[in-house]
């Protein structure tokens, strides 16, 4: 596809769904699910908006694009990440989420692999604590920004890559911490 948009239902099946280089995706709300292992595939050059949805455990996202993950707000889920998240090299993953009140949350019981860059940032003006639940790999290649408010890790984390939290911001490890860099 050049362009895909999801705005609610479920998206089934066991293929391969590409979103070419330069293309454009909006996901707010809907499943990415499968009875089968599925692949998901963001291109370089594509950008990925919306509140996103729930990735199911048998799907895996290859992202090599920027998906910016928005929310405004209070308080509950949108995105759920039961299956793989793999940020690969040259991509980018961005938290802007806006919360009027409270905190932010990525619940799930999948995993998310960095190879790219992770970011937590200023969406606009709201300063928010962000809650990220499944498990995190930042690999050798992967930098985590921490550049507003506040992040927690609630799953295993395993470190080999670059980490930076900028002053007056906050990273904090609730689950495993493994540190192989």
């Amino acid at each position: 596809f050049q362009s895909l948009s999801l705005s609610g239902g479920i998206l089934t099946g066991s293929g391969t769904i590409t979103v070419s280089t330069g293309g454009t995706f909006s996901w707010n709300n809907g499943a990415f699910d499968a009875t089968a292992a599925a692949v998901f595939e963001t291109l370089s050059g594509v950008t990925t908006t919306g509140t996103l949805g729930v990735l199911g455990a048998s799907r895996m996202w290859d992202n090599s694009g920027t998906v910016t993950k928005t929310f405004v707000g209070c308080c509950s889920a949108n995105f759920t990440l039961n299956g793989t998240f793999n940020n690969l090299l040259g991509g980018v993953f961005d938290l802007k989420d806006d919360a009027s009140s409270g905190s932010r949350t990525t619940p799930g019981t999948g995993t998310f692999n960095n190879a790219g860059t992770f970011l937590k940032s200023l969406h606009t003006t709201v300063v928010n604590d962000e809650v990220f639940n499944p498990a995190f790999n930042n690999q050798a290649t992967g930098v985590v920004n921490i550049n507003s408010g506040a992040i927690s890790f609630g799953g295993a984390f395993t470190q080999s890559g670059t980490l930076n939290v900028a002053a007056g911001t906050t990273l904090q490890k609730s689950g495993g911490f493994t540190n192989n860099g």
